[in-house]
């Protein structure tokens, strides 16, 4: 079982997870936004953050051209939901259903365990992850996650 000894707040986990993706987006446009307030994620912030970092990859890897990303968090009754999205050609339903599945993979170079270890991620957060894609128009990865009360430390 992975320990969830870290408490974030959904701006933190974003500002974690742009520092550790700063390398890789060299050349790319990303849009960093937090809609989510007073509460927190309970989480293995290293493994959050790589299953996150696996998703941010797939984006850059479907993208057309120079990639155009979406990061965004929000706020959806008791989760925050993480929505990673591209400018891609997108994906076909068939292909879609299969994602995610081990060793599937739509790459040359892939293994198809990067969207099976960012679900099991997901699961072991109590949470989970979705697929939607628009052929054509992109996708988008959407890790929802519990929330729960901010602690109030004193100042």
């Amino acid at each position: 079982d992975l320990p969830l000894n870290d408490r974030l707040s959904p701006a933190a986990l974003l500002s974690a997870l742009r520092s550790a993706g700063e390398p890789r987006l060299q050349g790319a446009s990303v849009r960093w936004q937090c809609d989510v307030q007073g509460v927190e994620v309970l989480c293995n912030r290293d493994t959050l953050v790589g299953a996150l970092l696996n998703l941010i990859e797939n984006a850059l890897q479907a993208s057309v051209g120079a990639p155009r990303l979406k990061v965004h968090l929000y706020r959806r009754d008791e989760t925050v939901r993480v929505c990673i999205s591209d400018c891609g050609k997108g994906i076909d339903a068939e292909t879609l259903g299969r994602l995610g599945e081990p060793f599937f993979t739509t790459r040359t170079t892939g293994t198809g365990l990067g969207l099976a270890v960012a679900k099991a991620v997901a699961r072991a957060h109590q949470g989970d992850l979705q697929l939607r894609s628009r052929p054509g128009l992109g996708t988008c990865a959407l890790m929802s996650l519990p929330l729960i009360p901010a602690t109030h430390k004193p100042e």
